[in-house]
C-alpha cells in the first residue's frame, strides 16, 4: 500500500513538472518573439541591437527550441530528443537527461510529414471518396508532400484559404474513385439472375487472370465445380436454391472483377461474329449491384458471415481497391479481419477437426485477407489491425503437397467426358482469346495455350507474396509505426537484418516457365508482380534514410563511432534506394499501349507503384549533397519518363493515374531550380468521362498544396 501511494504521488509530481515545463516553454517562445520584434525595429548599428542579439543567442544556447515539427530525419540529432524523453521536448527540458550516457537515439514518430504522434491538422473522410483522412508517413502521399517541401513550394495558410474544401484537401490525395458503383440501384435488379453458361466461364477465367496469382481468395478448382452444380441445379429448376444465396453473392463480386478487368484492358470490345453476349461482359456494375441485393455490399456490416461471405467480402476489398475506392476498401477489409479472427483462421486448424480441404481453403483465404491489410497500410500509411506474432498458422502448408485439394469431379454432371471442367473453362477462355484478335500484338505469351501456369506454380508465387507481406509488414512496425526511441546503432542493424530477408525473398521467386524468354513481353505477369513489390518494398525501408548527409555530422559523435558513420550509412540508403526505384522502371516496356501495361503488370496498383517511383526519384535529387543521382542522370530522366508514360496510358481508365500524373508533373517541372531538366512530357489523356468538376477539384488540390496558383 505504501509503496502504491509512492508511486502515485510520483506520478502527480511528474504530471506537474510537465505540465509546468510546457508552460515555461510556450514563454519562452513568446519572449523570444518579442525580442526579434525588438531587433526588427532597432538601428543594426545600436548597442541595443547588439544586446538583443546577444541576449536571443544566449536563450537559444541554453534552452534550444524543439525542432521535431520540422524533422525530416528517422533519427534525431544529438540536441534532439533522447531515450527516456518526453515526445516534443527538447533535451535542456527533460529532468531525467542531465549526466544520462545513453547513446543518440532516434524516434520513427520523426520523418515524411512531421511528427506522427501529433495529428498537425484537422481531417475528415470527406464523403468517402478517394483516400480521405488521416495519412501516414508511409503514404507515397507523404512522401510527395516532402518533395514539395524540399523544393520550397509551400502551401497557403489556412487563414488564407477560403473555401473549406480547400482545407480539406491539404494531402495529395490522387486517388479518385473511378466510378460511381452504385450508379445501378440494387433494388431494381433481379439478384437470382445468372449470366450465359459462356459468360459465366470467360467472367470467371478473367477474375483468375487479373489476380495474378498473388491473391487466393478461393480455389479454382473448388470454385468452378460448385459453378457447375449451381447451373446445373438452376437448369433442371429453373431457380437458384435459398442456401445457395451466399455463394451467388460471391459469384457476383467475382463476376465484377472479371467484367471489370475485361473493361481495363479493352477485351471487352464488341466483334463481329462473335459466340459470346459481349453486353454481359461490359456490365461489372449490374454484377455488384446483384452481390449488394444478396447482402455483399460495402456500406453494410454482417452479424454472421462464415467462409464464404468471408470470400465475398475479401472479392469486394479487391473490388473497391481496382476502383480506387481506397476509404471504403480500407473499412470493408477491416471488418472483414475481424470476422476472419472471429472464425479463427489466424489459428493453427487441428487436423481432427478439420478435413485437408478445408485446411487448405482456409489456409488460402487467411493469407489473401491479410495481404490485403498489408497492401492497403502501404498505401495509406495506417497500422494493420494485428500483429504479426499474433498469427499461428503455418504459412509452409501453402506449398505442402499433401495439402492439396484432391481432383474432385462430379461425373454424373460432367458432359465432357474425360476433360474435367477446368479444361472446359480454360479452352473457353482461350477461344474468347481467339475472337479478340485485333488486339493480338498486344496479348503477352504468358495468355498462350502451350505455356500454362500449373497449380504448383500458382502455389509458390502465392507464397512468396505473402512472404513479402510479413516482410513489409513488419518494416512497416519496426520503422514506421514503432512510438519508441531505438539508439543509433539499432537502425543500421535493423536495415542490414531487412536487408538479407530482402535478398533471401528474391532468391525464392519462382522461376519461369522453361518454354518462356527473357525478354520483358514473355515473362510471366505474376512473377512481375512480385518483382515489382520487391522493388517497393525497398523503397519503403531506404525512404526514412533518404535525407541531407550534412545533417547527419554532427562534432559530438560518440566515440566509439566512426567519424562519417551516419553520413555514409544515409548515403548508401539514398542509392538503395533510387536504385529499387530504377529497377522498378526496368520491367516496363519502352513502347507499348495500355492494353499491354495492363495486362501485364499488376494493374491494380500501376498508379501506387509509379508514383512511389516518382516520388523516391524526386527526393533524391532534391538532397542538397546527392552526387549519385546526378551521376546517373540519363538513367534517372529514362526511368522517370518510363514512369509518367505509364501513368499517361492507365490515364484513361483511371482517375487517380490521371490526377497522380497531373501533381507530379508540376514537381517535374520544378525540379529546374535543382539543375535537372526532364523532357516535357506527352499529355495524359483524360478519362473518357472526366468533368469540369473533377478539373476544378484537382485544381484545389494543386492549389492547396501550393504548387499551383489560384
Amino acid at each position: 500500500m505504501h509503496c502504491d501511494r509512492r508511486r502515485e504521488h510520483k506520478k502527480k509530481r511528474l504530471a506537474k513538472n510537465r505540465k509546468y515545463m510546457q508552460d515555461l516553454q510556450a514563454e519562452r517562445v513568446e519572449l523570444l518573439g518579442s525580442l526579434k520584434d525588438l531587433v526588427a525595429r532597432t538601428d543594426p548599428s545600436s548597442d541595443e541591437h547588439a544586446r538583443s542579439q546577444a541576449l536571443i543567442k544566449r536563450v537559444c544556447h541554453t534552452c534550444p527550441l524543439s525542432d521535431d515539427d520540422h524533422s525530416d530525419d528517422y533519427f534525431p540529432t544529438p540536441d534532439r530528443s533522447r531515450r527516456g524523453s518526453f515526445p516534443g521536448t527538447s533535451k535542456a527540458e527533460n529532468p531525467e537527461h542531465k549526466g544520462s550516457g545513453d547513446k543518440q537515439s532516434h524516434s520513427s514518430t520523426e520523418g515524411s510529414w512531421g511528427s506522427q504522434q501529433d495529428l498537425a491538422e484537422p481531417t475528415d473522410f470527406d464523403y468517402g471518396n478517394g483516400m480521405p483522412g488521416y495519412v501516414g508517413k508511409m503514404a507515397t502521399s507523404a512522401w510527395i508532400i516532402r518533395v514539395r517541401d524540399r523544393l520550397g513550394m509551400n502551401p497557403p495558410s489556412a487563414d488564407n484559404i477560403e473555401s473549406r474544401h480547400l482545407q480539406e484537401s491539404r494531402s495529395p490525395n490522387y486517388f479518385h474513385e473511378d466510378q460511381n458503383l452504385l450508379a445501378i440501384d440494387e433494388d431494381h435488379v433481379h439478384p437470382y439472375t445468372l449470366p450465359t453458361w459462356m459468360a459465366a466461364q470467360v467472367l470467371t477465367e478473367a477474375y483468375f487472370e487479373s489476380l495474378q496469382d498473388t491473391f487466393q481468395f478461393v480455389q479454382r478448382k473448388t470454385l468452378i465445380r460448385d459453378l457447375a452444380e449451381l447451373y446445373r441445379t438452376a437448369t433442371s429448376t429453373h431457380t437458384v436454391p435459398w442456401p445457395k444465396r451466399r455463394f451467388l453473392a460471391l459469384l457476383n463480386m467475382i463476376w465484377a472483377v472479371g467484367a471489370k478487368w475485361l473493361q481495363v484492358t479493352g477485351l471487352n470490345r464488341h466483334s463481329q461474329n462473335s459466340d459470346f453476349v459481349d453486353e454481359e461482359l461490359d456490365g461489372h456494375l449490374i454484377y455488384y449491384a446483384r452481390a449488394r441485393a444478396l447482402g455483399l455490399d460495402h456500406r453494410m456490416a454482417l452479424d454472421n458471415p462464415d467462409l464464404t461471405v468471408l470470400q465475398g467480402m475479401s472479392v469486394l476489398t479487391f473490388y473497391l481497391i481496382m476502383n480506387s475506392s481506397i476509404h471504403r476498401a480500407w473499412a470493408v477489409c477491416a471488418q472483414t479481419v475481424r470476422y476472419a479472427i472471429g472464425l479463427g483462421l489466424h489459428r493453427r486448424p487441428s487436423p481432427k477437426a478439420f478435413s485437408t480441404a478445408e485446411i487448405h481453403q482456409n489456409l488460402f483465404t487467411w493469407w489473401s485477407i491479410f495481404r490485403l491489410e498489408v497492401l492497403l497500410s502501404e498505401i495509406t500509411g495506417r497500422p494493420t489491425s494485428l500483429n504479426v506474432d499474433e498469427i499461428s498458422t503455418s504459412l509452409e502448408r501453402l506449398s505442402d503437397p499433401t495439402a492439396r485439394l484432391e481432383d474432385q469431379t462430379m461425373v454424373d454432371a460432367d458432359p465432357y467426358g474425360d476433360e474435367t471442367f477446368e479444361d472446359v473453362f480454360r479452352a473457353t477462355w482461350l477461344a474468347f482469346l481467339d475472337q479478340k484478335r485485333d488486339d493480338s500484338e498486344n496479348l503477352p505469351d504468358t495468355h498462350n495455350a502451350d505455356t500454362p501456369r500449373s497449380e504448383t506454380d500458382m502455389q509458390a508465387g502465392f507464397k512468396a507474396a505473402v512472404h513479402m507481406s510479413l516482410l513489409g509488414k513488419r518494416i512497416a512496425t519496426r520503422l514506421y509505426f514503432s512510438h519508441s526511441n531505438h539508439t543509433w546503432p539499432e537502425a543500421p542493424a535493423a536495415v542490414r537484418g531487412f536487408e538479407l530477408h530482402i535478398a533471401e525473398c528474391s532468391r525464392d521467386l519462382p522461376r519461369e516457365h522453361p518454354k518462356l524468354g527473357s525478354n520483358t513481353s514473355s515473362r510471366s505477369a505474376a512473377l512481375l508482380s512480385l518483382e515489382m513489390y520487391l522493388c517497393s518494398l525497398q523503397m519503403v525501408l531506404y525512404r526514412p534514410f533518404i535525407r541531407d548527409y550534412n545533417l547527419t555530422e554532427k562534432p559530438d559523435e560518440k566515440p566509439d563511432e566512426k567519424p562519417g558513420e551516419r553520413a555514409e550509412f544515409c548515403r548508401r540508403c539514398t542509392r538503395a534506394g533510387l536504385q529499387a526505384a530504377l529497377r522498378m522502371t526496368e520491367v516496363l516496356p519502352d513502347e507499348a499501349v495500355a492494353a499491354y501495361v495492363l495486362k501485364v503488370l499488376p494493374w491494380w496498383m500501376l498508379t501506387h507503384y509509379m508514383s512511389q517511383v516518382v516520388a523516391v526519384i524526386l527526393l533524391s535529387l532534391c538532397l542538397q549533397d546527392n552526387n549519385d543521382a546526378r551521376e546517373h542522370a540519363p538513367q534517372v530522366v529514362q526511368a522517370t519518363t518510363k514512369a509518367m508514360n505509364c501513368l499517361a496510358m492507365v490515364a484513361p481508365a483511371s482517375r487517380s493515374a490521371y490526377r497522380a500524373w497531373k501533381i507530379l508533373t508540376v514537381l517535374l517541372r520544378c525540379m529546374a531550380s535543382r539543375g535537372i531538366e526532364f523532357p516535357p512530357m506527352e499529355e495524359a489523356p483524360a478519362p473518357p468521362d472526366w468533368s469540369s468538376e473533377d478539373e476544378a477539384s484537382l485544381h484545389d488540390c494543386l492549389v492547396s498544396l501550393g504548387l499551383v496558383r489560384n
